[in-house]
């Protein structure tokens, strides 16, 4: 810049502003007479908005505002806090010349002259729509989080419950029951009155076990009331579609076999937890769900195409050490296979003759070195 171009611009302010009107385009810059009539124009105003100068000059500032702020007097609050405390800030949705929203982050000023009268004000506006989109869509993402983590802290609350009150309450009323029916017979005969002492007790077990089985079954997984195993697993991929940016599959292989409520119980908990692991963690774009019947066993495979990992001994994190005890729980077996950079497969497989029985040798979930993602 010459000297003269800096003592020009030094000396007349309305140059000055005249060439920042002219060229600053990422603002929208606008002066606004008492009235609220659009009294300068500049060229990002032009461009964020919509309207050409000519257009705009002498349009009243609520054109620009959106149906329900004019409703709720948000013009009129603007200016009215400008006056008061010298400028206003604001960001909120505003209308361009095409009806179409952007979000605005603004500033209005009020302007005053040496004797503090007010003469307009200015507003200075920048499109914050981008901003705006990627902040939502992270709060939604974040929902989205902090729902299915509540949703399965009450899905593993509810098996916790049901587990304890299966391996506590449950084995205790039974352990009665058979400890009565001993005694019983080694009472003689005759004894009347300890007889019908006996029976009363049994009854009392009978209908305490009743209730406890009945109170077990009431803590089934939710997808399971309304569903058989392939339809929680088809509801569970639907549910993930709708919910998440990934491609999901559910694929039924074989013959379908109806399973005992508590394999069935284990193996959607199994689906789930490891699902969640997958939204989680695996930066996942493709799932698939893949439940197989064969004449002796089961297979529940989860697949992923996501980052993997390392595994570690006995599935350390990533919460598989839980699908490890599920699977034992039904006397299956759970294997792993991940590595960085080549997403992550776990293969649940359960007898089928074994109708939940527990295994005698104890399953691990361990990575198989020899198996590669398929």
């Amino acid at each position: 810049m010459s000297d003269v171009d800096y003592v020009e611009l030094r000396l007349h302010p309305e140059e000055r502003l005249r060439l920042i009107e002219e060229n600053v385009q990422d603002y929208a810059i606008f002066v606004i007479d008492r009235q609220g009539r659009i009294a300068s124009w500049n060229r990002g105003a032009e461009r964020i908005l919509g309207y050409s100068e000519e257009e705009a000059i002498g349009l009243h500032c609520r054109e620009l505002f959106t149906p329900e702020d004019r409703a709720r007097g948000a013009v009129e609050a603007e200016r009215t806090i400008a006056d008061e405390v010298g400028r206003s800030v604001d960001e909120r949705w505003h209308l361009r010349k095409d009806g179409s929203r952007f979000w605005g982050n603004g500033i209005m000023t009020a302007l005053k002259d040496e004797r503090g009268d007010l003469r307009g004000h200015v507003k200075i506006l920048r499109d914050e729509t981008l901003r705006k989109q990627a902040q939502d869509a992270l709060v939604r993402e974040q929902e989205k989080r902090i729902e299915q983590e509540r949703r399965n802290a009450v899905l593993q609350e509810r098996n916790r419950i049901a587990q304890e009150i299966h391996d506590t309450l449950a084995q205790s009323l039974t352990a009665i029951h058979l400890h009565l029916e001993a005694l019983r017979d080694l009472l003689r005969q005759d004894n009347e009155p300890i007889h019908r002492m006996l029976d009363k007790v049994q009854e009392l077990v009978r209908n305490g076990l009743t209730e406890t089985r009945r109170s077990v079954q009431a803590l089934r997984p939710q997808l399971l009331e309304a569903n058989s195993l392939t339809g929680a697993f088809f509801r569970m991929a639907e549910e993930i579609r709708s919910g998440a940016s990934i491609e999901v599959r559910c694929v039924v292989q074989g013959e379908v076999i109806l399973l005992p409520p508590n394999v069935e119980d284990q193996l959607l908990r199994i689906g789930q937890e490891a699902v969640t692991n997958v939204l989680r963690h695996a930066d996942a774009t493709e799932l698939e769900l893949i439940l197989r019947f064969e004449p002796e066993t089961f297979t529940l495979e989860i697949r992923d195409n996501g980052q993997g990992f390392e595994p570690q001994p006995l599935g350390r994190g990533f919460g598989l050490i839980g699908i490890r005890e599920r699977a034992k729980s039904i006397g299956g077996q759970a294997t792993l296979i991940s590595a960085p950079g080549q997403g992550t497969r776990i293969t649940v497989t359960a007898p089928l003759e074994s109708r939940g029985g527990r295994s005698e040798e104890p399953t691990e979930l361990l990575p198989d070195k020899n198996m590669h993602k398929g």
